[in-house]
């Protein structure tokens, strides 16, 4: 009797191995649909956007552009078209892309966070005196620990202007006008990517502008620089940074 309980523990033993490997190997399936799967929506998403930038270099031309106008975004798209073919299909001897410099993470949500609202000192507008408004917030985060305990302290900066003071919002309009005059050219610019560039472009000039730097003279100099400035440093090259 005690040799067939004896069996019966081993045989029990052997059948619980066997259902950890089949849970095992189940959870490995599981990870590789998912992954070939994301893979598969990666692949269309990509060829589709092959397909748009050829049906822009192939298709039949548009009576809006000139064929001019078409040659000046030939040089784009065939950079457009030429990075998504690599993301399509790599060569299989290409070296490994670089790891980008991983910047800093957002702080885990787990951790309990301790908010500290920073009003400001006065409520009515220096200029008007009209009541400000909360109109957004800057919010930053720093890690901050008490012995044997983390938590995030949070610090909020209300953003708060005058709702009708007719001087802030003219220098709105004055800011935007002249962009806004041209918001249907943009339409043109040839591709999503060179749309993005143009955005990037008319935000640092905006920005010159706003620290009362000359656009053209800041532009001037930072490509000047641009060829033999470290890549570690190139943030110090923003209208902002010079500035300051």
């Amino acid at each position: 009797m005690a040799w067939q309980i004896a069996q019966l523990e081993l045989r029990d033993s052997e059948l619980a191995r066997r259902d950890g490997e089949l849970a095992k190997l189940d959870e490995s399936l599981a990870h590789r649909d998912a992954t070939i799967k994301a893979l598969e929506l990666k692949n269309q998403k990509l060829t589709h956007g092959l397909a748009y930038y050829r049906r822009i270099r192939l298709g039949a031309k548009t009576e809006a552009m000139s064929a001019e106008q078409l040659h000046l975004f030939e040089d784009d798209l065939a950079e457009d078209i030429a990075a998504v073919e690599a993301e399509l299909s790599p060569p299989a001897d290409a070296p490994p892309k670089p790891r980008p410099k991983a910047g800093r993470q957002p702080l885990p949500d787990h951790l309990p966070r301790e908010t500290h609202v920073h009003e400001p000192d006065s409520c009515p507008c220096g200029q008007c005196g009209a009541h400000l408004v909360k109109i957004g917030e800057d919010v930053t985060e720093k890690l901050n620990i008490i012995p044997a305990r983390f938590f995030v302290e949070r610090h909020v900066y209300p953003t708060r202007l005058p709702i009708d003071n007719p001087v802030l919002f003219a220098g709105i309009e004055n800011a935007i006008r002249p962009i806004a005059p041209g918001k249907k050219i943009w339409l043109f610019a040839g591709s999503e990517r060179a749309g993005k560039r143009a955005a990037a472009i008319q935000s640092l000039f905006a920005t010159a502008k706003l620290n009362d730097i000359e656009p053209a003279a800041w532009l001037k100099d930072t490509l000047e620089k641009l060829h033999t400035w470290p890549n570690s440093r190139i943030d110090e090259l923003l209208p902002f940074r010079q500035k300051a």
